[in-house]
């Protein structure tokens, strides 16, 4: 990628786009929703015979199709978001240089060379000449190009080789930001007929792992939840929309009796087991799943009685049932 592409370059028209793509997968969740839980319910439970099971059938081949449309529109989405984040920082860190370079008053070309006027002291009558300085990314040839630019007396050398070999990678890192995501988004595509086979979900498993491997960076430049408990004490505060916040207490989980950690002075000081009646304050913090932290709950069974089977056995019955159907909806962006 050349300088003016980059100088160019609007990363907010991707993070638009992406936008799109991530609406568009909410409104396929949704319709997916709608349909297994509304419609293809509502026939089970009304009809029988073989009409009313073709026609459960096409409705689960058409939430298939939604349920594809979700996946692709999401990994299209999170492409374009990580796309538009390496350019991001792409740009920054030409328009950095840039700006560097008009301070010294040096001139930079259309390849993203820097020249610099002649400076320095005097010697023989004259002062050491200008010139000009090309980028380097080649770790060899920069220290070279940066052990020149310190053995000329002209210091202004020194300064446009800095200047020049950092625009030199910000376009590096922008054309291999464009060469590693170009291909991803070409190969998400949409369904070419009415029919979503089972080498359709084969390509878009190798989509999700390209996606995922691509992005890992920006993934990981996102607000994360924090864990082993909420260090925070309101939904808000997490980084993510509360309405996107979600938890769930089991009634027999014998977690809800876990106190909160009362210091070591605890068993000298009768106060500092008040908080045992506060049921915002648990043993990993805040509790979620009270009405002041501003999150959302599901339900989930009140699960089996302690010591009915093993010591806690709710404890470990989130990932079954209902639970467990309410946490997919929840991490496919549907709605318990």
């Amino acid at each position: 990628m050349d300088l003016a592409t980059l100088r160019a370059l609007r990363p907010t028209r991707y993070t638009d786009a992406a936008d799109g793509y991530r609406a568009a997968s909410g409104m396929a969740s949704t319709a997916r929703e709608r349909i297994d839980d509304e419609i293809a319910r509502s026939l089970r439970q009304s009809l029988k015979g073989e009409a009313a099971t073709e026609a459960l059938g096409q409705l689960q081949a058409l939430s298939g199709n939604f349920h594809y449309v979700q996946v692709e529109c999401g990994l299209a989405a999170t492409a374009l978001d990580a796309f538009a984040h390496e350019m991001t920082a792409a740009r920054r860190k030409l328009e950095a240089a840039l700006e560097d370079a008009r301070a010294a008053d040096f001139t930079v070309g259309a390849d993203g060379s820097v020249t610099y006027p002649a400076g320095g002291e005097e010697s023989g009558g004259e002062r050491p000449h200008g010139g000009s300085a090309a980028g380097l990314t080649d770790p060899t040839a920069a220290a070279l190009g940066r052990q020149a630019g310190a053995l000329d007396p002209n210091p202004a050398h020194r300064r446009a080789q800095d200047i020049a070999d950092r625009i030199a990678a910000a376009l590096q890192d922008a054309t291999e930001a464009d060469e590693k995501w170009a291909p991803k988004l070409r190969a998400l595509k949409a369904d070419d007929d009415l029919t979503v086979s089972a080498d359709d979900w084969t390509d878009a498993k190798k989509d999700t792992e390209g996606v995922l491997e691509g992005a890992a960076g920006y993934l990981d430049s996102l607000p994360h939840p924090p864990a082993h408990g909420t260090p925070v004490n309101h939904a808000a505060d997490l980084n993510i929309p509360a309405d996107r916040v979600w938890a769930a207490t089991a009634k027999n989980d014998l977690v809800n009796l876990a106190p909160p950690p009362a210091g070591t002075l605890a068993p000298l000081n009768p106060k500092a087991y008040m908080r045992l009646f506060d049921d915002h304050s648990i043993m990993y913090g805040y509790d979620p799943t009270s009405d002041d932290f501003g999150g959302q709950r599901f339900k989930v069974a009140d699960g089996k009685l302690p010591g009915s089977d093993g010591p806690m056995p709710a404890h470990s019955q989130y990932w079954e049932g209902a639970s467990l159907t309410s946490m997919a909806k929840i991490a496919t962006g549907g709605t318990p």
